[in-house]
């Protein structure tokens, strides 16, 4: 959707969206706007854009550990050095406001995943 359009649907003045536009731009951040023929696109979670990605892989690593979340947070926790409960709460509430991290995430579920599923291992997946 476009700048006007967001700014219609979510109720925030053109200007806010635009500065954090700019301010994106300026961090090298690319995953909540992008540019195509002059024109300001903005994702439509453009608060946690890898909300649907974190959520689908969530939902299939729950399935694969039968439902310990404790399990995959423990994992994640191993391997990025945040602490349990914080990453507990992180996948609780699908909020990662670092792009950064949420990308970590995803490629670790990602590789939770293939360990943990039965598929992966016997290789018909």
């Amino acid at each position: 959707m476009t700048l006007a359009q967001a700014s219609k649907h979510y109720g925030i003045p053109r200007k806010h969206l635009l500065n954090l536009y700019y301010h994106d731009k300026a961090t090298g951040r690319c995953d909540r706007f992008r540019v195509e023929d002059g024109v300001v696109y903005i994702h439509e979670e453009y608060l946690c854009p890898h909300r649907h990605d974190i959520e689908e892989l969530y939902m299939r690593a729950l399935e694969s550990t039968n439902g310990e979340e404790m399990a995959i947070a423990k994992e994640i926790s191993k391997r990025t050095g945040k602490n349990v409960n914080t990453v507990y709460m992180y996948l609780r509430n699908f909020k990662f406001k670092n792009h950064i991290f949420a990308q970590t995430v995803i490629d670790i579920l990602k590789e939770f995943i293939q360990a943990h599923n039965l598929f992966y291992a016997k290789g018909i997946a």
